[in-house]
């Protein structure tokens, strides 16, 4: 036996709404490592709410302090809660709750690098004096970066150059600058030995004929 034969059911209806997941990080690593960048899933989340609701919510953004890379000193995986992050009135489709982030993070390594000093480009000469190195050496320099940079690393992209504008006759350190196609980075500040002198005039042709003529005039 029943007591009712008919049963009232209330349902919620809800429109649901896909919106990006947007990362940011905070913070650096310990020094000689660098924060190469994230992987992390999903990329892309569905949710549910009331239309007035869903039209607020653009992107799933979590703030930058929540991933923080500082003292970081290996790849580091970490989990976010997504409700957390979700404003009221709105809530996840699916089983889904958590994203899974992995933050890379690689040693910085050195690597020792030889630049001709005939590959140095000399800037701001005088016509009027003469440069040279006090020594035929190599320039031996410290480049930083991580393994990939490093086993791609050419000599011959790294421009060396130096400025020897308003140098006087004497030996002088000059400053080498550096322009790199990659990220590496050239560790430390290098010097060049060198030497400026006044040009020799060349000896005056005409001179030296009329001293010729006047030899051969006495000589008759």
């Amino acid at each position: 036996e029943i007591s009712i034969s008919d049963v009232i059911v209330s349902a919620q209806i809800l429109k649901t709404k896909t919106i990006p997941v947007k990362l940011t990080v905070s913070g650096e690593t310990e020094t000689d490592y660098r924060y190469t960048g994230m992987n992390y899933s999903p990329k892309n989340i569905t949710v549910a709410g009331y239309d007035d609701d869903l039209k607020q919510i653009t992107a799933l953004t979590i703030p930058s302090d929540v991933i923080s890379i500082k003292g970081l000193t290996e790849t580091t995986n970490k989990q976010i809660t997504i409700s957390s992050y979700l404003p009221a009135g709105i809530s996840v489709v699916s089983d889904l709750s958590t994203i899974d982030v992995t933050l890379n993070i690689e040693p910085v390594l050195t690597q020792e690098v030889t630049i001709s000093k005939d590959s140095i480009t000399v800037n701001g000469k005088s016509d009027l004096l003469d440069y040279s190195y006090s020594d035929n050496n190599d320039l031996i320099i410290q480049v930083k970066g991580i393994a990939e940079e490093l086993e791609e690393l050419d000599a011959a992209n790294i421009k060396a150059a130096i400025n020897v504008s308003g140098l006087v006759p004497g030996s002088h350190s000059v400053k080498v600058t550096f322009e790199t196609t990659g990220s590496y980075k050239i560790s430390d500040e290098y010097f060049v030995a060198v030497n400026v002198a006044e040009k020799t005039a060349p000896p005056d042709d005409s001179a030296s004929q009329s001293q010729q003529n006047e030899s051969e005039t006495a000589a008759r």
